[in-house]
This record gives C-alpha cells, sequence and structure tokens, in this order.
C-alpha cells in the first residue's frame, strides 16, 4: 500500500511543506541545508530545505506547528498547491509540535513525547517512480535526539535555521546536519486528500 512522505503527510496535518525555484530561494535567504549519514542504508543529498508554519484555534485549543522538509528535488512548493507529489523524492522532515498552546521559540528541543509542551517528530523517506515508499516499516522514523532552532520568520521571504542529530528507525541510525529553509504559505484544506503522484 501507498505510504506517502512525511512532506505530504504533513498536507494531511493541514500543515504544508513547499519551497519555490532556486532564484526564489536565494533571493530570500534560504539556501538548503546538509545531512550527514544514512538510513537503512540510504543517504539524502540536499537540494531544497523548506518549511510551513500553521498556528490555529479550536475546540480543543491552540494547536501550532514548525514543519521543516530537507528534499533531494527542487519545486516542492507548485506540486504541492497542485496536490501534487513528485516520484523518486528523498525527504528527511522535521516537526516541531505544540498541541497545548505553548509557543515554538529558538531553543533546542529533545522530546519525542507527545505529553511535553513542544515535541519533535521526524522522518526520512525515499519513495520510487510511483511514490511508494522503499523503506520498511519503522525504518525511517525518528526516535531520539534534538532540534535545535536558531531561529524562524514565517511570512514572505522568511527562512528557518537550525540543526538536528537524530537516531532514526528500530535499527538506530544516526544522522545530523542543518537546515536553512524557506518559507512558503500553503492555505489549510480543511479535508486534505492525498497528493496525485506525478
Amino acid at each position: 500500500m501507498k505510504r506517502l512522505t512525511l512532506a505530504a503527510s504533513f498536507l494531511g496535518l493541514a500543515l504544508a511543506a513547499c519551497g519555490g525555484d532556486d532564484a526564489d530561494d536565494a533571493a530570500s535567504g534560504g539556501n538548503g541545508g546538509t545531512f550527514e549519514g544514512t538510513v537503512a542504508g540510504q543517504s539524502l543529498d540536499v537540494k531544497e530545505a523548506v518549511f510551513t508554519y500553521v498556528d490555529t484555534e479550536g475546540a480543543a485549543g491552540r494547536t501550532r506547528v514548525l514543519g521543516v522538509v530537507l528534499s533531494s528535488q527542487t519545486g516542492l512548493c507548485a506540486r504541492l498547491k497542485t496536490n501534487q507529489q513528485p516520484g523518486n523524492l528523498t525527504t528527511f522532515s522535521l516537526g516541531l509540535f505544540s498541541v497545548t498552546g505553548a509557543a515554538i521559540a529558538p531553543g533546542t528541543f529533545t522530546s519525542f513525547s507527545f505529553a511535553s509542551p513542544v515535541f519533535v517528530q521526524a522522518a526520512f523517506d525515499r519513495t520510487d517512480a510511483q511514490c511508494e515508499s522503499t523503506l520498511e516499516s519503522g525504518e525511517g522514523l525518528g526516535e531520539s535526539g534534538s532540534v535545535t532552532l536558531e531561529s524562524f520568520e514565517a511570512k514572505a521571504g522568511g527562512v528557518a535555521r537550525g540543526a538536528f542529530d537524530i537516531k532514526v528507525g528500530e535499527q538506530g541510525d544516526s544522522v545530523k546536519g542543518t537546515f536553512n529553509a524557506t518559507f512558503c504559505d500553503v492555505p489549510v484544506a480543511e479535508e486534505p486528500t492525498d497528493p496525485v503522484c506525478g
């Protein structure tokens, strides 16, 4: 069964991670990031880093999410805005989640527990031409580690900067790197649907 990359699954969480072309990245100050290590034998050559920030108020209270995606391809924004997902895509995605109303501010975050005021989620994925994951279940999920958010501006031309050091998967692969991600504001979908592969 198809399992979407975390970049696409952010859409299902009322998020979206997208970026413009290389010229837009250069103009805004975002230029990608670095990724060291392998997950289940797979590496990531970062071509683009993008981020989104969502701050919503609902019946259950206030939720804030900052999501970063390091990608092996550029031009994700145009595809996500048309609900498309490219095949043969490798991503490493980081999320800082607050479901208690706590602010997301620069700092170092180490908790992967939903009980924490701000907690981390991370995932690595590589898809084939049909947008199906090539990893086994559990191989790509972040298990422990830290994410340092140095700064972010959730506005047009804004950039999120930081670093990560994460243990991934049941196999305990170690990855670390940096992100210098360009902001893109995609409208929140009330009833998101799975992206079309193409």
